[in-house]
């Protein structure tokens, strides 16, 4: 799977992945105790994680981890533009 998924081109990736969260979707309307955001954000960091995974990098790869106030604050803004 790892060499599959590593020899994909890039938009192939993305659009499996959005075609892979349009699946969870689906399962989260079929069964009503998992349509909330703590579904949704759990799938999409596993979904991350698989991706990374066979490319061979880990989480900290994406530089999730704000280190200046400024990125702080960009982190908040991207998350409340998110939300909205």
């Amino acid at each position: 799977m790892k060499t599959i998924i590593c020899n994909l081109p890039a938009w192939l990736k993305v659009f499996l992945y959005f075609v892979l969260l349009t699946a969870a979707r689906f399962v989260a309307g079929a069964v009503p105790a998992l349509n909330d955001l703590s579904f949704y954000l759990s799938v999409s960091l596993l979904l991350s994680w698989l991706f990374l995974w066979a490319e061979g990098k880990t989480l900290k790869t994406l530089n999730f981890i704000p280190v200046c106030s400024s990125n702080w604050l960009q982190l908040l803004c991207g998350t409340v533009g998110g939300i909205l």
